[in-house]
């Protein structure tokens, strides 16, 4: 219970350092700045990809496999985020995204993704004491010093090369002790990498889709509504950094979820963490009001801020639902969905580009509706798999 509660106050603290990081960038840098450096942010976080879904699979994997096993499962997906993690930074040089920040961004989300499938191991077992421990380096201690460098010299040059710093000292530090175990095990591992890419192909593409709407979007903004571009991504920024408050809760519980197929224990779950998103976002609709004060350039936008924490509320069961279908082995029904809303929300945007409407109100509301469908359609595939089961107990 302790350490339960020491992870998810690891977990805010590190919200808290991100939601910090955001203001300081948004309130001292230009809008051409801030769209630069979050146009790198969301090629870093595209590195996300590389472990095709694998993390997830071994959230289902782990629970049920010996530790002698579970070392070939983290081997193996490695190997697979290793190798298309180099094959992703060399597509980004390609397509010209060269510039110091991108290249430094880049390279980050190399290391980030190694150390993101270490973390995954950990917490998969429900190891959540090595968990915390990597998170406190992770996405605590190690944030903080690109931060005051970014705070003392004001300068992204700076910034950009410390956080690429601190990820390869991470790396080094986190995967010291288990390099040579991972070189050893290494000759047996393709049989397992084969293993893995099974369970998370689908997974894999429910990722690259969600990715698609909630961070490739943002490059597409920023290249094809140049002019409202720094106002949607500040916007969005601040709703996905909302969204971890009670996303966090849910990380910590994730062995649990995956082991309970239960429709009432995930009920009252969905429960907990639309109590915990309604109060949040009650306290950060009040004090909205109070920060955009320090954003002259943003201050237009308080509204839609404060109309995004109604999304927020409903979107925070997402990662309740995902689970859900993942312990059942439907995943199908997750990735449908999701490219349901995707294709949608694109064709969308592919519409309101043709006809030369650059009105921010209306791109908020549109990739509101996306949030809102991927919700609504999982809600509903959930209360149909439900009577389903009803009928077959009967």
């Amino acid at each position: 219970m302790k350490t339960k509660f020491f992870t998810t106050l690891l977990l805010y603290l590190s919200t808290l350092i991100s939601l910090v990081t955001q203001f300081y960038i948004t309130s001292f840098f230009n809008k051409n700045d801030f769209v630069q450096f979050n146009v790198g942010k969301s090629i870093f976080q595209m590195y996300d990809l590389t472990d095709l879904g694998g993390r997830q699979a071994l959230e289902k994997l782990l629970p049920q496999s010996s530790n002698y096993r579970g070392v070939f499962y983290i081997v193996s997906l490695n190997f697979i985020v290793t190798l298309l993690s180099i094959l992703l930074f060399v597509f980004w040089i390609i397509l010209g995204y060269t510039n110091y920040i991108y290249l430094s961004l880049s390279l980050s989300g190399v290391f980030y993704a190694l150390v993101n499938s270490l973390k995954s191991y950990y917490r998969s077992k429900g190891d959540l004491i090595s968990f915390s421990k990597l998170l406190l380096l992770n996405d605590v201690l190690f944030p903080i010093i690109p931060f005051l460098l970014l705070v003392f010299y004001k300068n992204f040059f700076f910034y950009c090369s410390a956080i690429l710093l601190s990820y390869i000292i991470l790396y080094l530090i986190v995967y010291s002790k288990t390099l040579i175990k991972i070189i050893h095990f290494f000759p047996k591992v393709f049989k397992y990498v084969a293993e893995v890419l099974r369970n998370s192909y689908l997974l894999f593409l429910n990722t690259l889709f969600l990715m698609l709407s909630s961070t490739v979007d943002r490059i597409v903004i920023s290249e094809y509504f140049h002019d409202i571009a720094a106002d949607f991504i500040f916007i969005f920024t601040l709703f996905s950094l909302v969204n971890i408050i009670p996303t966090s809760l849910i990380q910590v519980h994730i062995k649990d979820l995956i082991l309970n197929t239960n429709k009432a224990y995930y009920s009252k779950f969905i429960q907990k963490i639309l109590f915990l998103s309604i109060i949040s976002n009650l306290f950060i609709y009040v004090l909205y009001s109070y920060i955009i004060s320090f954003f002259p350039l943003y201050v237009q936008n308080l509204n839609l801020l404060q109309i995004t924490l109604v999304g927020n509320v409903l979107y925070s069961i997402y990662a309740v639902l995902f689970y859900y279908f993942h312990s059942v082995d439907k995943r199908l029904i997750i990735l449908k969905n999701t490219i349901y809303s995707t294709v949608i929300y694109y064709t969308v945007l592919f519409f309101i580009y043709h006809n030369n409407i650059t009105n921010i109100k209306f791109l908020v509301f549109i990739k509101l509706s996306y949030y809102l469908m991927v919700i609504l359609l999982l809600i509903i595939s959930f209360l149909k798999h439900e009577k389903k089961d009803s009928i077959i107990i009967k």
